[in-house]
């Protein structure tokens, strides 16, 4: 603490005017604004100390680095930490989980519509903040691309925005043919919203305004949607085995195709090299097709079946470098598989003998690929280090 003080009085022309403590508590706010601004969340009432201190740093924002090197095929070293939301498990189900892309926080919302805002810090998680909506449980929550605001949806027929750096709490209504804001994916390039809407619509909105651009339809009830990641095609996943593909430049169906194997699907995602589709179904069937040649047939052969999950898969997600494919069910406890890539293969020490014993609904990774979380039915989010990867 000396060494900072002395460095403050330098740089501080009024510096002897403050205590010391309070110095560096200014310090750790300014740094914090030039990184993410002055959320109303961080504004804690509480006394300076060391320990504090640290936990401001916390949410201060991080490096993206990996490793060199591809990550190991057939083993993954890996490590069960504390559940992210321990402090308070106030969320209930857990429906979303979302890594805040430029600081270490993440946003945890369930069906109690408490939406919460957690530090993470290695091995420790502390919750930083929780909004309250009352009557509205969330079914689904997405950061913004910068990561300033959340967008909620529920079963009714609007939904909100919440601004992480002014709190302020927006409402909207969905487009006229909508009746709930459960099923929406932003995409890639922070640009567009699709929602799932009813009789097989995708509405699209301009995710910053919140106002409809087009509505597309496919013919079946649309369960997933995956944007590709240049954000100018949009896969839509149906109730039966039908793929659309949507020109979103055009704003028309421009391909379609039938998923392998699926009788009903539940989730579709494209890696973010955009090499590979994933694409889950009811049956617990997980398919990887690459994309070069996935727009020219009507029934494309997958080049990878996962039959590992015996029960409807109920989320699909990719880590930022594409090698890793996390894939679970909620359908019953510790219906949780990791795939390498490219060689397609399902690691066989994961998740190991350390379970959640927990019904998996939802996962991400972080911007790092450092941690994954998932979250799970019983209201608890297990959080994991992935030893390969550094920073966050």
């Amino acid at each position: 603490m000396k060494g900072i003080e002395e460095g403050l009085k330098k740089s501080h022309k009024q510096s002897f005017l403050l205590d010391p403590k309070a110095q560096y508590s200014k310090l750790l706010s300014n740094k914090y604004q030039k990184l993410v601004g002055t959320p109303k969340w961080a504004e804690m009432d509480r006394v300076a100390s060391d320990s504090e201190d640290e936990e401001l740093l916390k949410t201060v924002g991080h490096v993206l680095k990996g490793k060199k090197g591809s990550i190991l095929e057939n083993s993954i070293e890996f490590q069960r930490l504390k559940d992210l939301n321990r402090s308070t498990y106030c969320e209930g189900l857990v429906t979303s989980v979302e890594f805040h892309p430029t600081s270490t926080v993440a946003l945890v919302s369930g069906l109690r519509g408490v939406a919460s805002i957690y530090s993470i810090e290695k091995t420790k998680c502390e919750k930083l903040h929780s909004i309250q909506f009352e009557k509205f449980p969330l079914k689904c929550c997405k950061l913004s691309l910068d990561g300033s605001e959340a967008i909620l949806g529920s079963h009714k027929k609007f939904f909100f925005s919440y601004n992480l750096i002014t709190g302020q709490k927006l409402k909207y209504f969905v487009p006229n043919n909508a009746t709930k804001m459960t099923n929406f994916e932003i995409s890639p390039d922070g640009k567009l919203l699709a929602l799932a809407g009813r009789f097989g619509e995708i509405h699209i909105l301009n995710a910053i305004t919140k106002e409809w651009i087009v509505t597309l339809k496919q013919e079946y009830e649309v369960t997933g949607m995956g944007f590709s990641s240049d954000s100018r095609i949009l896969y839509c996943h149906s109730n039966d085995s039908e793929v659309s593909v949507f020109n979103l430049t055009a704003q028309k169906m421009m391909h379609r195709f039938y998923d392998d194997g699926c009788l009903s699907g539940t989730s579709i995602t494209m890696s973010p090299n955009g090499k590979f589709l994933a694409t889950g179904s009811g049956q617990g069937i997980v398919n990887i097709y690459g994309t070069e040649d996935l727009l020219e047939k009507k029934t494309p052969t997958p080049v990878k079946i996962f039959k590992n999950l015996v029960t409807s898969i109920s989320s699909l997600a990719y880590n930022p470098s594409s090698e890793l494919l996390g894939m679970c069910s909620r359908e019953i406890n510790d219906a949780l598989r990791l795939a390498h890539f490219p060689s397609a293969t399902i690691y066989a020490n994961f998740p190991g003998n350390n379970l959640a014993k927990a019904k998996p609904n939802i996962l991400r990774f972080s911007p790092g690929g450092r941690y994954m979380a998932v979250g799970n039915m019983n209201g608890r989010v297990s959080l994991y280090i992935l030893k390969h990867y550094e920073g966050f």
